[in-house]
């Protein structure tokens, strides 16, 4: 007798999800399934870290700058030591096209992905 009115109650219940379901647009199928669908979504995230990868291979390399100090104590027992600096400033020149080979590999990463 329980098991009869489960399954009615379940009978009742479905009834009443059916009188709530509607009419589903196209837009509103694919908004559910980019939402809801994780395979859907981890490509979509897949495709923009790609994109990502394709920005990023189209930067220059940053310059450096380097600074150090020598001799910075007082030492010997001539008196203080004169401090000694040193700066320099350098930029990589990238030679043999690499920024362009790397933007082609992004490129074919991203056609990849698609």
């Amino acid at each position: 007798m329980l098991g009869l009115g489960l399954a009615l109650w379940g009978v009742a219940a479905g009834a009443r999800a059916d009188d709530q379901i509607t009419r589903l647009s196209l837009d509103e199928a694919v908004g559910l399934a980019l939402r809801d669908n994780p395979s859907v979504r981890a490509k979509a995230l897949e495709y923009r870290a790609v994109g990502a990868g394709e920005i990023t291979a189209g930067l220059r390399p940053n310059p450096t700058f380097t600074f150090s100090g020598e001799q910075l104590t007082p030492g010997g027992s001539s008196g203080a030591a004169i401090p000694q600096y040193t700066v320099s400033v350098g930029q990589p020149i990238e030679l043999g096209d690499k920024r362009g080979r790397r933007i082609e590999s992004a490129k074919a990463a991203a056609r990849g992905s698609a």
